[in-house]
């Protein structure tokens, strides 16, 4: 762990030159090296440190390096799977935002099958998404692109309920109330 964090980058050399430094180590050593650089590179550092807590912890002997390299390792497919996640459910929602909405249609007036619209929970309900799926899949859609990009790409992705409440958009409040 303290070659990796002494050297993070590696040798770099190219064409099958290796350093003197490199011919020095062992294989096993050289792949202990390898993981060691996984997890520097790809832990959370927090603020005002200079190295992850995890890589701290190994080198006090509380975590082994193999341990840590295989929690970072499924540390990095969760955030991975999350983001997946996140994007799926707002190209879901802005699927779903091409449907109109069907609000204020008089459906007494619709005589004939031809006339009659899709409306968004239908093709909701058709998709197989329950009614809280489709308010979810809506509201992460109406979280500006930007922002939902920098959220999603973020060191921590939120989670979709966390999207969700970002998007919602608050109702008028009416200006008097009838009593």
């Amino acid at each position: 762990m303290v070659t990796a964090m002494a050297k993070p980058d590696g040798e770099k050399g190219g064409r099958g030159k290796l350093s003197q430094n490199r011919e020095s180590f062992s294989k096993t050593e050289l792949n202990a090296i390898a993981q060691a650089r996984y997890v520097l590179r790809n832990n959370f550092t927090p603020e005002g440190q200079q190295y992850p807590d995890r890589c701290f912890a190994v080198m006090a002997g509380t975590l082994a390096l193999t341990e840590a390299y295989a929690m970072t390792q499924v540390d990095t497919l969760r955030k991975m799977a999350e983001r997946i996640q996140a994007r799926s459910i707002r190209r879901c929602g802005e699927l779903l935002k091409q449907v109109e909405t069907g609000q204020g249609v008089r459906t007494d007036l619709l005589h004939d099958a031809a006339d009659m619209k899709l409306t968004r929970t239908e093709a909701a309900t058709q998709a197989g998404l329950s009614e809280r799926q489709k308010v979810t899949a809506l509201r992460v859609a109406n979280v500006p692109t930007r922002e939902f990009d920098a959220l999603v790409e973020s060191e921590k992705p939120p989670t979709v309920t966390k999207l969700a409440e970002q998007g919602k958009t608050a109702k008028p409040v009416p200006l008097h109330t009838l009593d």
